[in-house]
């Protein structure tokens, strides 16, 4: 492996390749006895310093198995990324990266690859708050999924011996999942949201001051649509839609913590959503939706004793259907 870079004025070029190859001289049989993988490129990117770092970089990868004392070539792919980062602005700050990867098989289909994703993260001190929102967008082939139910151990999984779902330790199986032969071209978009704010407005000292509520939330699509605008959207009839759903995933959750500055007093409450839409499987999709409400309280009544409650209630509901042809 080599990696030369070099500063010329407010920029650095840089230059890489590597090599990386493994062979098993007592494989005999027709499968492959080895790999080698041979990568090089060139990138250019700022010196640092600035109030905005940025990078772009092309790599080219060559990818061989040993067959039969041969090498024969198995992928030949070209990547090209971009990222930039800027520097703080009124307690913000802003990521981008974007990736395009074409893929060239000898024995099988062309495939092309588009990422991109952008965060805006912020920290507000005076109101005691800080979040960050992320955006992504996938334009790829996807694995379709098989699914396997095996044997873990006798209360030890979460399906039975059909392949039902009975919840957490409540049965003697446990699904995998494994890759299939096809591919399927889809478009995937995700968008997240982390905010945390505390209450320090109602007075930072005060003991009732101190609480503060965290939320999540993120929405997350994978589809075969032809509306790639209404799925970059993240419109709900684009994203669930059963006819073109690979996978359709949307969760929320909010955590509230209270009197944070009293020692001997911990109360919590939490509620969590999530809907999915799952067509991944060669067979048997499935969709999913659970409900969670939880709350817990601890007070230290004396040196050596504590009171401790609890309180949760969990909805889950499941729905597949499993066709004729399924090899399970």
């Amino acid at each position: 492996q080599h990696v030369l870079s070099w500063a010329v004025g407010p920029v650095r070029p840089s230059a890489r390749w590597q090599r990386e190859s493994w062979q098993d001289a007592s494989i005999t049989s027709g499968r492959a006895a080895g790999y080698r993988l041979e990568q090089w490129g060139w990138g250019l990117a700022d010196v640092g310093g600035g109030t905005l770092a940025w990078r772009a970089e092309f790599v080219r990868s060559l990818a061989d198995s040993l067959v039969a004392s041969g090498w024969q070539r198995q992928r030949d792919s070209r990547t090209a990324t971009a990222s930039a980062t800027t520097g703080r602005f009124l307690g913000m700050r802003l990521v981008g990266e974007a990736t395009l990867r074409r893929t060239r098989r000898p024995e099988g289909a062309d495939e092309t690859t588009r990422l991109a994703r952008i965060d805006l993260a912020g920290v507000w001190d005076r109101t005691a708050s800080d979040w960050a929102l992320g955006y992504r967008v996938d334009n790829s082939r996807a694995e379709v999924l098989n699914r396997q139910i095996v044997f873990v151990g006798d209360g030890q999984g979460d399906y039975d011996a059909d392949g039902d779902y009975l919840g957490p330790g409540q049965g003697d199986h446990d699904m995998v999942l494994a890759g299939t032969d096809s591919l399927v071209a889809t478009t995937a978009v995700r968008a997240d949201l982390q905010w945390r704010q505390g209450f320090r407005f109602l007075g930072a000292d005060k003991w009732y001051g101190a609480w503060s509520v965290t939320s999540t939330g993120a929405v997350e699509g994978r589809s075969t649509t032809d509306d790639v605008g209404g799925l970059l959207s993240l419109d709900p009839d684009v994203l669930f839609d059963p006819e073109t759903v690979v996978l359709a995933d949307a969760s929320l959750a909010e955590e509230l913590s209270l009197l944070q500055h009293l020692r001997s007093v911990d109360l919590r409450g939490k509620f969590d959503y999530r809907q999915t839409r799952d067509r991944q499987f060669a067979d048997h999709p499935e969709d999913r939706m659970s409900r969670g409400w939880q709350a817990v309280g601890n007070v230290n009544v004396t040196a050596r004793t504590s009171l401790r409650l609890r309180w949760a209630r969990e909805d889950e509901r499941r729905y597949s259907a499993e066709s004729a042809t399924s090899a399970r």
